[in-house]
């Protein structure tokens, strides 16, 4: 079956997909094999989740460190290893199934495969790899050596039996290996041929990377240690390489005649090619009421002007490093930052978003400054603690394509780095998660999660029901629905659709750590497999859920589970900005919610008034 998640507010987890290995060739009556074996980590200590592909079938997943695909048919595929529960890290490489085979993966490693190109007029007496001092002699179809550092360096060295003791060298760096590139680590063999391969430097011998380095029709981009190779060029022939940056030529054309034996070709840039740095916004996310907000980045070196992009239409082009913004109605907005100078543009993949708040209702179930404390419990991995604020209410699609009224929720976690940020939209009526959003901190990395969800329950008429307040006699029914993008450089993104039957009770008591409470009580058994996905208890005073049970969470845990600690129903006015909010400019927005029935907010620093009016925020200025 496939993996579940939670859908409500207090879950922040990632959704994968089981499925069984899905045959190539089932209908096709040819004969199939089998792969296994086992996935380890960098110390050597069994993985964790991991899943495992050949070519399109369907991934596999490890269970206790090792794991099984059938039905695979003869030939050469492509196969993937992701660590999901280690560092969400992949590796790809070729493979040769001719039989039942065996393969153990392990984190951070990678083999080289060679074979001989169908031009190839004698085949070698020996390959081998020299920095491990690993050597074959006998070898049919395709060839490997490893696993070895992903990484490192390392020379592939074919020796032929010519009359000249002939060697064609191959010089390369491991790589991971990814869904666009599946075999970085492949390389064939052609006698005759040659490899010539160097490292790109500045005069300072500083490497330079993302230069194109071409010869003839052939080109190849230097990597990140300004390293390039270019394969089975014919010895004897003479070649012209010339280097350049975004049209820009970067040093006088170099001619060489390609030879047997080591080919090395070491390029110097006798012109600086200095590409505008990156510019990077102050944050990640920003929430505002429906008013003007500034919009502030920093510009790095080599910059001429900037770009900012707001939903990909150009709103400002300049030199300043801010932008005020007025949003005319509430909603999410994402601003992207270029930075451009005569060599070319960048454009930084961090986003900015901006979460514009409505006024709210003062008939709302939920009003802005409401928390909830949750102790979060993963079986069997770790313990957390997490907050949730309501700040803001705002129609939302659902993953059924419906528009929901829904709110906003602010997710807080002491262990949280400066900068990162997690959002909940939750429907106003079921209280079930619509939509989520997690970012990581900007000085950490660029990943994100984003969640889109469906909860349509009904009855057997198939009349929509609010599963809170629902007291018929008829069975309830749910389709759940979700799709979670995974902003995780290899990382699958999570699909899941399934039909459930919801057992409502009510006046059930609880006992929780933050006291006693009558509550409705929620039991949803998935109609495939019969298991009790969810167990949920909401009460009326807490307005909210006060503990929630999930027993398939995904592959981070076996069960995750949720009980309230503490909750606040404010009776004094609220702040929306964070509390301890670390700023570096001496100017700086401060928000409260709308509290209802109030004509006037006094706003003091230190005690002293700086504020009295109907506005729901201050500008603070040179602090």
């Amino acid at each position: 079956m496939k993996s579940k998640i939670l859908g409500i507010i207090v879950a922040v987890l990632v959704t994968v997909s089981y499925f069984p290995g899905t045959s190539l060739g089932q209908d096709s009556g040819e004969e199939l094999h089998a792969l296994s074996g086992s996935v380890y980590t960098a110390e050597g200590q069994p993985a964790g989740a991991t899943s495992v592909k050949v070519a399109s079938m369907d991934s596999v997943w490890s269970t206790e460190g090792t794991y099984s695909i059938g039905g695979i048919p003869s030939g050469e595929h492509t196969a993937r290893a992701y660590f999901m529960d280690d560092g969400h890290t992949v590796v790809y490489r070729k493979i040769m199934i001719s039989s039942d085979s065996v393969i153990d993966w392990h984190k951070g490693k990678n083999w080289v495969t060679f074979e001989f190109g169908e031009d190839s007029t004698l085949t070698p007496t020996s390959v081998e790899l020299t920095q491990t001092s690993e050597e074959t002699e006998s070898y049919s179809g395709l060839g490997e050596f490893g696993p070895h550092d992903i990484g490192s360096y390392y020379s592939l060295v074919a020796n032929y039996d010519d009359g000249t003791e002939s060697s064609q060298h191959i010089h390369f760096r491991m790589e991971a290996g990814s869904s666009s590139d599946p075999s970085p680590n492949h390389f064939d063999f052609n006698h005759g041929h040659n490899s010539v391969y160097g490292f790109m430097q500045d005069s300072n011998g500083t490497p330079v990377p993302d230069v194109k380095v071409t010869t003839g029709e052939l080109s190849f981009s230097t990597n990140s240690d300004g390293f390039f190779l270019f394969q089975n060029l014919e010895v004897g022939t003479n070649h012209t390489f010339s280097a350049s940056y975004w049209g820009n030529e970067l040093m006088e054309p170099v001619t060489t005649e390609i030879s047997s034996g080591e080919n090395w070709m070491n390029l110097t840039a006798s012109v600086e090619k200095n590409m505008p740095d990156y510019a990077n916004f102050t944050t990640q996310i920003i929430t505002t009421s429906v008013e003007s907000v500034n919009v502030h980045w920093v510009g790095g070196e080599y910059t001429d002007y900037y770009s900012l992009f707001l939903d990909d239409e150009l709103v400002y082009r300049g030199e300043q490093e801010y932008y005020r913004f007025d949003p005319q109605q509430p909603g999410n907005y994402y601003f992207s930052l270029e930075t451009t100078n005569s060599n070319g543009s960048r454009m930084n993949p961090k986003e900015l978003r901006v979460v514009v708040l409505p006024m709210q209702s003062s008939s709302d179930l939920w009003s802005s400054g409401m928390s909830w404390d949750y102790s979060i419990l993963h079986t069997p991995y770790f313990q957390q603690n997490k907050t949730y604020t309501a700040i803001g209410s705002e129609m939302v699609q659902d993953s059924f394509g419906n528009l929901v009224e829904s709110y906003i929720v602010r997710v807080s976690d002491d262990e949280y780095e400066e900068g990162e940020k997690a959002f909940r939209w939750v429907d106003s009526e079921s209280l079930m998660t619509v939509h989520t959003y997690w970012a990581d901190s900007p000085s950490v990395s660029s990943y994100y999660q984003e969640g889109f969800l469906g909860w349509r329950f009904s009855d057997t008429s198939g009349n929509t029901v609010n599963p809170l307040h629902y007291r018929g006699v008829e069975d309830v029914s749910l389709h759940f629905n979700r799709t979670n993008i995974i902003g995780v450089p290899g990382h699958p993104n999570g699909y899941d659709d399934t039909t459930n039957k919801v057992e409502i009770t009510h006046g059930v008591s609880l006992e929780t750590p933050a006291g006693s409470f009558m509550t409705t009580y929620l039991r949803i058994t998935d109609d495939g497999d019969g298991v009790v996905s969810w167990e949920m208890w909401y009460n009326e005073t807490v307005r909210n859920w006060v503990k929630v049970i999930d027993r398939i969470p995904g592959s981070h845990s076996d069960v995750v589970s949720w009980e309230l600690t503490s909750f606040e129903v404010p009776v004094t006015p609220q702040f929306i900005t964070e509390n301890d909010s670390k700023l570096t400019d001496d100017e700086f927005n401060i928000e409260w919610a709308s509290f209802q029935g109030a004509l006037a907010y006094e706003l003091t620093e230190n005690g002293d008034l700086i504020y009295n009016g109907q506005a729901t925020n201050f500008s603070v200025t040179d602090r």
